[in-house]
């Protein structure tokens, strides 16, 4: 069956046995803000308020082993946890994966701070139970959820007092051969100073992580290197992206000890100076990178995160690494940064194409948040918000999922997003293959003229 890619929030949302549900956006895959929770029906807030403040009072009289069993990991090895993702109606819609956990609000606040979809490939979606930003210090699982098979795993735990992710938390996902997954992440260890990959394959005969030491280059150890975007090459390559630096590319395969890394740097417009770095705020917002069509894609928004540079001046590139995907090739062999499709496309013809200007309601804006698409090489999806003051408070005016084909440097589809959406102003967006549903498959009849 065909694929087609679809727009997934990062956030997911968590519903409770009583069936109230999280509300989404930026750390609200939690229940620490009851006041933006859907009530559930014949509740008011005031006494879903006294539940809250009730159950959490009964949580701390629960002993240690109890409350054991009450957690997630528990709730994961005895079948209890349901994952569902959305059905999308249209190409463009943004959709979300739901947790639905055998407790009420008041025992799962105790227990999870968030969890967000960090990876996916082919039918299988990585959860994180650790917080997006901070120090990583919840309950700090993966879980990785098959698609296919319906069937949720739970990863064996790491030691974060020994290793810490000095990246982020963004593993790589691949499908293997057997149809089986394999993730991969980079951990430091506190003891021995030294950067390991960490690798667990299911099916593997001892079910547990294979610990590999890694040689980093002094570029990624010396500066901060914080993980935008994780992907795989073939299955055999992983390959973690700093949207402000470059990308680490490793061998999963590799007999070698250490094992054999290499670092592509971004095109030299495109990095930002490392005094610079620590304030690098959110890359995601202009910039994405992946591997499509047999090249890794970047694709970067000149002047979006220079607030004094014109918002008419902006300008959205597209390029293609070509070649060097061989960790032991010489450094004349090792590829190099090739600009797609001619010229940039300025934000300013874009607003004056007559497929933008066709779309009612969308801000002469910059759009922002680029996802790939992974069956269309030519295809990027953006977000556009008409952010201001609404009641005297920043609010969104109207939100649009964008399709631009950036060869022909025209929209061509595009979604008006349903108010209330998300308390995110700014979302984290993921491109995810699902099989194509022939009721919305078909981009070329989700044109202009039906997207109201």
């Amino acid at each position: 069956m065909a694929t087609s890619t679809f727009l997934f929030d990062h956030d997911v949302r968590l519903v409770a046995i009583t069936g109230e549900k999280t509300a989404g956006g930026l750390n609200m895959s939690s229940f620490v803000q009851p006041k933006e929770i859907k009530e559930s029906s014949g509740g008011s807030i005031k006494s879903f308020l006294d539940r809250l403040e009730f159950l959490a009072e009964e949580s701390d009289e629960e002993d240690e082993e109890a409350e054991q069993q009450n957690r997630l990991v528990g709730w994961v090895r005895k079948g209890l946890v349901r994952v569902t993702v959305d059905e999308p109606t249209s190409p463009l819609d943004i959709l979300t994966v739901s947790l639905h956990l055998p407790a009420t609000p008041g025992e799962i606040a105790c227990h999870i701070e968030g969890v967000t979809v960090v990876g996916a490939h082919r039918q299988f979606l990585v959860l994180s139970t650790g917080p997006r930003l901070g120090d990583f210090a919840s309950s700090g699982h993966y879980l990785v959820y098959d698609r296919k098979e319906e069937k949720l795993h739970l990863l064996p735990p790491i030691n974060l007092g020994e290793f810490r992710e000095d990246f982020g938390r963004v593993p790589v996902i691949t499908a293997t051969a057997a149809n089986n997954f394999l993730l991969a992440l980079v951990l430091f260890s506190r003891y021995t100073k030294k950067h390991s990959l960490f690798i667990f394959t299911e099916g593997n005969d001892n079910d547990n992580w294979v610990r590999k030491e890694v040689c980093l280059p002094k570029v990624v150890t010396e500066y901060w290197f914080n993980t935008d975007v994780a992907f795989s090459i073939h299955g055999s390559l992983a390959c973690w992206a700093d949207l402000t630096l470059g990308i680490i590319l490793c061998d999963l395969h590799s007999e070698d000890n250490p094992c054999v890394v290499r670092f592509v740097p971004l095109p030299e417009d495109y990095q930002i100076d490392s005094c610079y770095r620590m304030s690098r705020g959110r890359p995601n917002a202009y910039c994405t990178l992946g591997f499509v069509d047999g090249s890794i894609r970047l694709v970067f928004m000149d002047g979006y995160n220079d607030e004094e540079f014109p918002r008419d001046k902006v300008t959205i590139s597209t390029w293609s690494y070509k070649g060097g995907f061989l960790l032991g090739e010489e450094p004349d062999h090792k590829g190099e940064w090739v600009r797609d499709h001619g010229a940039p496309l300025r934000v300013t013809d874009l607003w004056a194409d007559a497929s933008f200007r066709a779309i009612p309601g969308v801000p002469r804006r910059p759009p922002m948040c680029p996802v790939l698409s992974q069956s269309d090489p030519d295809v990027v999806f953006f977000f556009t918000s008409d952010i201001g003051y609404v009641d005297g408070h920043i609010a969104t005016r109207g939100e649009h999922a964008l399709c631009l084909n950036m060869r022909s440097k025209k929209v061509q589809a595009w979604r008006k997003c349903p108010p209330g959406r998300s308390h995110e102003l700014i979302p984290f967006l993921i491109g995810i293959e699902l099989s194509v549903d022939p009721r919305v498959s078909d981009m070329d009849d989700q044109l202009v003229a039906s997207q109201l």
